[in-house]
């Protein structure tokens, strides 16, 4: 990760003050994978019940969805890839996702990430946001809307094109007895919608350990649906 995403990890929070800076640092990011993190993604694809067909991981560690084209990163600044999920049929790979998280020093889930992608040739973006929303609401009935989860500024228009269009909110919960924030975003992309869900500790959460928090943990959202836009529609048969 570069200084200038850190500074905006640090300070920004749920806002991208320039979506031009962010993606080749994410490149830059996603080619630095250590090569334990590639065996150790290999592992878990390889024992992962249905993957054949479906996910494959590549050289650089990222976990590819044949179906979409998706390419789940090898892992996040601050959170390791943990499992691959796949929820259609075997062999049809029409619903999967990939997650990711850290545990903190006392053991207390300090951050988890879903990246999930879903075939839709009819579902319009407003429609799968308020369903998402909704899935949202009944897995964490006490969480609390604080706004949008993701906003892109600094080019003078409405729709960055780095991102293009997507929806996007951020919750405030309590979990655990923590303070977390829990992010949401959105977007469709050639018949795939796509579905970012992070869930982080607070940076208002006096009562964590300090070194359980990571500014990543903020901008990782951003990361994942940047790596979703950029791979969905690029398909091709997993060997």
């Amino acid at each position: 990760m570069t200084d200038a995403i850190r500074r905006l990890a640090r300070t920004a929070g749920a806002v991208i003050a320039c979506a031009s800076l962010l993606a080749p640092a994410f490149a830059n990011a996603a080619q630095a994978v250590d090569p334990a993190v590639v065996a150790r993604n290999t592992a878990i694809i390889d024992k992962t019940a249905g993957a054949a067909g479906v996910f494959k991981v590549e050289a650089n560690g990222d976990i590819r969805h044949a179906q979409s084209g998706l390419r789940c990163p090898a892992a996040f600044p601050a959170a390791a890839f943990l499992r691959a999920e796949i929820f259609s049929p075997a062999g049809k790979g029409t619903d999967v996702g990939c997650d990711y998280g850290r545990l903190g020093p006392n053991g207390r889930a300090a951050s988890e990430l879903t990246i999930l992608t879903t075939k839709s040739d009819t579902a319009t973006l407003d429609d799968a946001f308020a369903l998402d929303q909704m899935g949202v609401v009944k897995r964490m009935p006490q969480a609390k809307l604080l706004g949008p989860a993701l906003t892109v500024s600094g080019a003078g228009k409405s729709e960055d094109p780095t991102f293009g269009a997507f929806r996007s909110a951020e919750y405030g919960v309590r979990l655990d007895g923590g303070r977390y924030i829990s992010d949401l975003i959105v977007a469709v992309r050639h018949g795939w919608v796509i579905e970012i869900r992070a869930t982080y500790l607070a940076a208002s959460d006096d009562d964590a350990d300090k070194s359980a928090k990571q500014p990543e943990d903020s901008i990782s959202p951003a990361f994942a649906l940047l790596a979703a836009i950029g791979s969905i529609g690029a398909a091709a048969p997993v060997q």
